[in-house]
């Protein structure tokens, strides 16, 4: 639920956006039983409330205030009454071990005996030790309610702290234990490399205890199995509209626009780690981009390039700054709101001096609020929010009551003075190395007393140190060690040392806190992006088991590898460990991330452009992938992706992939109209120019023809591609390849009256072979009669006739002819097929016509027809020698018939010579051609 128990309106949390919901725990009393639940905070619990648990717990626990269930009778008499407390006595009490008698039942004028007399006197008293009896006990179940109720105000308190990050118990990040992953600080005080043996060591998270976090991001108990997580469809079309949307929305717009998508489904899904880190990851990405767009207005960098890694650290230090911010002010108000309005004072007029104030009261009581005593958390808290000017109007609050050199305290000044905060930063922090190195100096001055304490310091009448410095180098000598915040200022400040690590000590316990360290250290180095590449790949060193990634879908190991820039590595984890979830987050964040800009690679590797839009286009393709399979998504969705992918040449590609896998041409690509002409479709016109979808759609042709294997669905698809293209030609193309070989569907082998012919395209088919000739036979008669009509020119015709494609049109027009002329051979319909042979004009009609013949044969055919042509010579021949052989046959059946048929026999004989006439010139035709075939030799001598 949101925190709207403790504010009028949701608060923002660590987990990135406002109305996220951390946990909390309220007490509620079901059946006597204390129970805690996810609902208001821990310690904003009413007196009331505490009184009912109470109450439960005496109800609960009555044999331990005095036995018997008569205890419930006793009035619960303390300082807090209710309705509840006030029914004591009663029927309750029927059951107690002593009754009284009211005063009217003794009455009786009966004259009693000595024995009644002594019984009464007996009962009465006791009856009377009955009520001494009730009266101790009621006091010490006062006392008891009394106890409890303070020692439950105590615990209160102590859960209080601990949520805050104060008290023990806390497993975040410590310089203690035995595991095997450990960082060493390479910087120290002078930016040199260490000398030192000091590490800084990550917890691994492990089982939170005292209610802490590990990491905003960490909440690991029992692994959960990502592979079983469906794609939520609502979850699937609220990204899909973002995506739609993204041009009118400014970059860093666009981030939290996710972010506030990601919140409203944050209720359905109980905040599940998953969500909140990626919920996280919009907020990040929304600081990174919007610090980004601030640099690009101010013309500091231009559009078009590689986001700068010192711009992504600050950006990222932005972030981390907010995060600290919002949930100090989170529990200060909630505290507030709790009761406790004296947490705000007026010592300060910067709100985020005023906020830390408060903070510090808060975590520390009033020991450490007031500038007298400890400004070093208020100092500390104010840069961890990100904020020099309330740092210094602290510091100048305060520095002349702290035991510090002029010089140290001189160059500290200085320096808050002149800090901005990161939101105005351009490029690394210019600070001026003097004063860093006076301070430097002091800083390890006090972490060489830290680590050897020494010295006389006293504590005044108030409880206060006073300290002994050195006025030339500001160090400490009392024998008190410097605090956990002082050393954190002084390390933030100068950019030299450590950030401590304390696991009791807000601040300075969490992964995020470690991160702002180093981030912001490393910007002051010499080579800020060394030292940042150097931070990345001893993230990655951890590996994700160190960082508790048992639960969150790989986001508790994805978040410190984005804002320390390791990018290809934390997209890569996502899509592993979070399955289809998780791909749906690392290709919306690669998406955004790849478009404004910021590389898909990880800081210290080799930048290739290539390769990181590579990544980008492969998580897009899996997502789209992904949502094929979804009922309300689809083709569609899928092309809205891909057409975001960053290199075009990858785009096109990818798109003519979908076009070919899912055959949807109506949607994603249109229809045609009667001339031939694209209309509608989805998106290409509005993604790519014409040229780009000829290109698209000649691609998706040709993948469907490589994978098509006969089927004629993927074929046909191939070819209306082709026809919405525009590329007619490809299209005759298409079907003359479908009616090619001619000859396929006539194998003489299975006629023994025929010769025996055959040559490299003569090839006997299937059944299914010769339906799917048949099928591509009427489909290309269509095609002519539809858009190759000479009465009524289409725009096919037009297009064809302006490219200089008649010949191709010939060509296909003669494939049909060829193909029923092999049709009726495989009939043996030798007539037919003459007259069909005769029709295309393609052999010589004398010898006259020959040489003519031979030119269109040499220039004027296409390599389908020339190909074709020994075949087709042979099986004209073929038709030929059957006509000659039924010719010869019918004029011997007129002579043995009657000498009356003598002119019937004339006719025959001279058709028989004409027929052998003609052999001969096909023989010599032939051989004009180049064309060597026994078979028509062997035909011909046959024809006598």
């Amino acid at each position: 639920m949101d925190l709207s128990d403790l504010t009028s309106k949701p608060l923002p949390s660590l987990w990135g956006g406002s109305g996220s919901t951390p946990t909390h725990f309220t007490a509620t009393v079901t059946g006597g039983v204390q129970q805690s639940q996810a609902s208001q905070s821990s310690w904003n619990r009413s007196m009331a409330s505490l009184q009912a648990a109470s109450q439960a717990l005496l109800e609960q626990q009555g044999g331990a205030f005095g036995g018997a269930a008569g205890v419930g009778g006793i009035g619960l008499r303390s300082r807090f009454k209710t309705a509840a407390a006030a029914t004591g006595g009663g029927a309750a009490n029927a059951g107690a071990p002593f009754t009284p008698h009211s005063s009217g039942a003794a009455t009786s004028t009966t004259i009693k005996s000595i024995e009644e007399l002594i019984s009464e006197h007996e009962e009465g008293i006791l009856q009377r030790l009955g009520q001494e009896f009730r009266d101790a006990i009621d006091k010490d179940v006062e006392n008891e309610i009394d106890d409890y109720l303070e020692s439950t105000w105590d615990r209160q308190h102590k859960q209080w702290l601990e949520d805050i990050g104060v008290g023990g118990g806390h497993h975040k990040m410590s310089r203690e234990g035995s595991s095997n992953h450990v960082m060493s600080d390479s910087t120290n005080i002078r930016g040199g490399r260490s000398n030192t043996s000091a590490t800084t060591v990550l917890s691994s998270g492990g089982h939170n205890t005292g209610g802490s976090r590990s990491s905003v991001w960490q909440q690991p108990q029992n692994r959960h199995n990502m592979n079983g997580v469906k794609l939520d469809p609502q979850l699937i079309q609220a990204h899909g509209q973002i995506v739609q949307d993204l041009p009118r929305f400014q970059p860093d717009e666009a981030a939290r626009e996710f972010g506030r998508l990601v919140q409203r489904f944050l209720p359905t899904v109980a905040n599940q780690p998953i969500f909140r880190g990626y919920a996280t990851a919009w907020d990040w990405m929304g600081h990174v981009l919007q610090y980004q767009q601030q640099q690009q207005n101010d013309m500091i960098s231009g559009s078009g390039q590689n986001m700068d890694t010192v711009d992504q650290a600050i950006g990222t230090l932005i972030h981390l700054c907010q995060l600290f911010k919002i949930e100090t002010n989170r529990l200060v108000e909630a505290a507030v709101h709790a009761g406790q309005a004296d947490l705000l004072q007026d010592t300060y007029k910067h709100p985020v001096a005023k906020a830390c104030q408060a903070f510090t009261k808060l975590v520390f009581g009033s020991a450490k609020t007031t500038t007298t005593t400890d400004p070093w958390p208020v100092l500390y808290f104010c840069l961890r929010c990100g904020s020099g000017e309330g740092a210094f109007e602290v510091w100048q609050m305060s520095k002349s009551l702290i035991q510090i050199s002029d010089t140290v305290s001189d160059s500290i000044t200085q320096m808050l003075k002149g800090m901005e905060p990161w939101e105005k930063v351009v490029g690394p922090p210019q600070v001026p190395r003097a004063h860093r190195h006076i301070v430097a100096d002091y800083l390890q001055s006090l972490e060489q007393q830290q680590h050897h304490p020494s010295g006389d310091g006293e504590d005044d009448d108030d409880g206060n140190n006073n300290f002994d410095n050195d006025e030339d180098t500001g160090e400490n000598n009392s024998s008190a060690p410097p605090s956990v915040h002082q050393i954190g200022f002084l390390a933030l400040l100068s950019g030299m040392g450590s950030l401590p690590i304390d696991n009791n000590a807000r601040g300075f316990n969490t992964i995020e806190d470690f991160l702002f360290g180093r981030i912001s250290s490393a910007l002051l180095q010499r080579d800020p992006q060394e030292e940042l590449a150097n931070l990345g790949r001893s993230i990655q060193d951890y590996g994700a088991n160190y960082f508790g990634d048992a639960e969150s879908g790989g986001w508790s190991y994805a978040i410190p590898l984005l804002m320390t820039q390791q990018y290809s590595k934390a997209l890569t984890h996502l899509v592993e460990e979070g399955s289809n979830l998780g791909l749906l987050q690392a290709a919306h964040l690669g998406l955004l991330m790849s478009s404004n800009w910021i590389p898909l690679t990880d800081l210290g590797q080799p930048n290739d452009e290539e390769e990181q839009d590579d990544l980008a286009a492969s998580l897009l393709v899996a997502y789209a992938g992904r949502l094929l399979a979804e009922p309300t998504a689809g083709s569609l969705a899928a092309f809205e992706y891909l057409s975001l992918i960053p290199r075009r040449d990858r785009m096109r590609k990818e798109v003519a992939t979908l076009i070919a896998k899912t055959r949807d041409l109506e949607n994603l690509v249109g229809k045609l109209d009667p001339n031939g002409i694209r209309y509608g479709g989805y998106g290409l016109d509005r993604k790519f120019a014409k040229d780009e979808i000829v290109f698209i759609l000649g691609d998706a042709a040709e993948m469907l023809l490589r994978d098509s294997h006969g089927d004629n669905e993927k074929m046909g698809a191939a070819a209306m591609c082709y026809m919405l293209a525009g590329r007619y030609d490809s299209v005759l193309r298409f079907l003359c390849d479908m009616l090619y070989p001619p000859n396929l569907c006539y194998d003489n082998n299975n006629n023994n009256n025929r010769s025996n012919f055959n040559d490299d395209n003569n090839t006997a088919m299937d059944e299914g072979a010769l339906s799917r000739r048949h099928f591509w036979l009427d489909q290309t008669r269509k095609f002519h009669e539809h858009y190759l009509r000479m009465d009524k020119p289409t725009e096919v015709a037009k297009v064809l006739e302006r490219s200089g494609k008649q010949n191709l049109i010939q060509t296909s027009h003669w494939l049909m002819e060829l193909n029923v002329f092999f049709q009726h051979m495989r009939d043996s319909q030798f007539y037919e097929a003459w007259t069909v042979a005769s029709r295309i004009q393609l052999l010589p009609v004398d010898r006259s016509d020959m040489h003519a013949k031979q030119d269109m044969y040499r220039s004027g055919l296409d390599e389908t027809i020339k190909r074709s042509f020994p075949s087709f010579l042979v099986a004209v021949m073929e038709c030929l020698y059957r006509q000659h052989a039924q010719t010869k046959q019918q004029q011997q059946h007129l002579m043995t018939q009657s000498h009356n048929n003598t002119g019937s026999s004339g006719v025959a004989f001279q058709r028989l010579v004409e027929l052998q006439e003609y052999a001969r010139l096909l023989v010599t035709f032939a051989g004009m051609l180049n064309i060597a075939s026994d078979q028509l030799s062997q035909l011909e001598a046959k024809m006598v």
